[in-house]
């Protein structure tokens, strides 16, 4: 090809995702050099190299060579780079010709021997060194903080970043490049990132580390911009000197009034009246909260006492009605007639007493409240309320603050102690509104209050999908992400078609669109097919 021109390689590797495989590209049996114009992919078995410009030093064989735990295989081709004559490269000095020549004639030379056999200088192992330092970073939240550095060393050391000791890994937010410069770019930053970036280097003959500080300043609310502003102060015209600020106006003086007509008030007595509470003062103590020692073993013993004399007063009626219709059977119908007409015998007619409030009751108290929920349009709602009290409470449900009347499509029911259940079918876009529980019995009442938003149903798919992952044994996390069309769906994670869920192994999350899947502590039984399902 001709000179300053592109330049591209490529051949196929085997086997696909061998953690210890090694690929190294060589230029006349010598590593090359990393530059800004060479480009080296090696994905899936796919492996290429791409000169952007290319210059007549590069000419030569190009070799891929692979290298795993089983053995080592190699490919190469040759390049050559014509020459063209549009830059003078000959000195301009008297005697740089004769120095010209000197130098090809070593040239050739060098190369004659390596042919013959002469043996080549060893590049000398080096450990890494870090000779461009990263510098500490202070951006604002949501802003991008920028890290490089450049790390030298013999054989090419293995760089990782860290920050606040989490091993970081190339995604959305962070991008990793290296073009003999290592970088590290923090896409919008968050306040939760702030602390220390480390960056390691490390091969056989070494390792080195240096750390740098990483700084989020939170962004100014515009409030308190608001708060400081200065209030227009009024501008007064220039005064002569001696003159007031103030305008004088005067005032007639009213006329005086000759007849002036006074009225006497009386005293007035003010008369309070004291307010009866129907509370008594056994029940002010049953519902206040005590600490005295032992309250509440006096209490439990007041409530054993109040029970017994209950059964024994229920027991007594229960006796007295026995024995009221015992004597009414007893009774011939000679007898009853006699009696009727003498007006001795009447049917007695209990009236119910007004309902006191006594020790053993409770007022209804909540242990799980309604949930507020987002639903698809057709599907089915469902508030659950569980709710303790003696006797036990009523539940009484409302819709915008209006009762809802029990329908086969809007019902409610008991489907187990202490837990009363709203169920609405085929929701609509109607059904949306504020729903209400109040649960009341003799001794109080208490409610709770959810929200019902009903959604119209929508195409929801993956704008974006799954990538392969590729990670090393005992490597500290591996991640997996995928976007959706709408924000805030809740998705499900599977290993090899069996749902995970976040624990000790798997972290699971969510930013808007984007869902995260991390996997912790990587060893072999990690190797599986991971699958996100909507």
């Amino acid at each position: 090809l001709k000179r300053f021109g592109p330049s591209h390689f490529e051949c196929r590797l085997t086997p696909i995702g061998d953690p210890t495989m090694v690929v190294e590209w060589l230029h006349d049996g010598k590593p090359l050099e990393a530059a800004n114009r060479l480009r080296m992919i090696n994905e899936f078995g796919y492996c290429s190299l791409d000169y952007q410009v290319a210059y007549p030093r590069d000419s030569g064989v190009i070799t891929c060579r692979a290298t795993n735990k089983y053995g080592t295989d190699h490919t190469s081709a040759t390049l050559i780079v014509k020459d063209e004559k549009r830059i003078v490269e000959e000195s301009q000095l008297p005697e740089g010709r004769r120095g010209l020549q000197q130098i090809e004639e070593l040239e050739r030379m060098a190369h004659e021997g390596a042919l013959i056999g002469v043996s080549e200088e060893v590049k000398e192992k080096q450990k890494p060194e870090i000779v461009l330092f990263p510098e500490p970073a202070r951006v604002l939240e949501n802003e991008t903080a920028r890290f490089r550095c450049r790390v030298t060393g013999y054989p090419q050391p293995k760089v990782n970043w860290y920050l606040n000791g989490q091993l970081i890994r190339k995604s959305k937010r962070f991008r990793l490049r290296y073009d003999g410069i290592y970088y590290l770019d923090i896409v919008d930053c968050k306040t939760y990132d702030s602390g220390e970036v480390k960056i390691t280097a490390e091969n056989p003959e070494g390792m080195i580390e240096h750390r740098v500080k990483l700084e989020i300043q939170q962004r100014e609310d515009f409030r308190s911009v608001l708060r400081r502003t200065h209030e227009p102060r009024p501008e007064y015209g220039i005064q002569e000197p001696g003159k007031p600020l103030f305008e004088v106006i005067k005032v007639e003086k009213p006329p005086e009034i000759k007849h002036k007509e006074l009225v006497k008030l009386k005293r007035a007595e003010r008369i309070t009246h004291e307010k009866v509470s129907e509370e008594t003062e056994e029940l002010r103590s049953k519902f206040k909260r005590r600490t005295e020692e032992g309250y509440y073993e006096a209490i439990s013993a007041v409530e054993l006492k109040t029970r017994k004399r209950d059964e024994a007063y229920e027991e007594m009626l229960r006796k007295k009605k026995e024995e009221l219709l015992h004597w009414t059977k007893e009774l011939t119908e000679e007898q009853k007639r006699i009696l009727l007409e003498e007006g001795q015998l009447t049917i007695p007619s209990f009236k119910p007493d007004r309902i006191g409030l006594s020790p053993s009751m409770e007022a209804p108290k909540i242990f799980e409240r309604i949930q507020s929920q987002t639903v698809a349009e057709g599907d089915e709602a469902h508030f659950r309320l569980r709710v303790v009290g003696k006797p036990d409470p009523e539940c009484q449900w409302f819709k915008n603050g209006v009762k809802v009347e029990r329908t086969d499509r809007m019902y409610w029911y008991w489907p187990e102690d202490n837990v009363c259940e709203l169920v609405i079918r085929d929701v609509t876009a109607d059904d949306s509104a504020s729903i209400m529980v109040k649960a009341s019995n003799v001794a109080g009442e208490t409610s709770s209050h959810a929200f019902l938003l009903v959604q119209a149903k929508q195409l929801i798919h993956f704008t974006e999908d799954l990538q392969d992952v590729t990670a090393k044994e005992k490597d500290t996390m591996a991640t997996f992400e995928c976007e959706t069309s709408e924000p805030f769906i809740k998705v499900k994670w599977f290993k090899d078609g069996i749902e995970i869920h976040s624990g000790n192994k798997y972290r699971m999350h969510s930013d808007r669109k984007v869902h995260f899947l991390s996997v912790l502590t990587i060893d072999m039984n990690d190797a599986e097919d991971y699958s996100c399902v909507l």
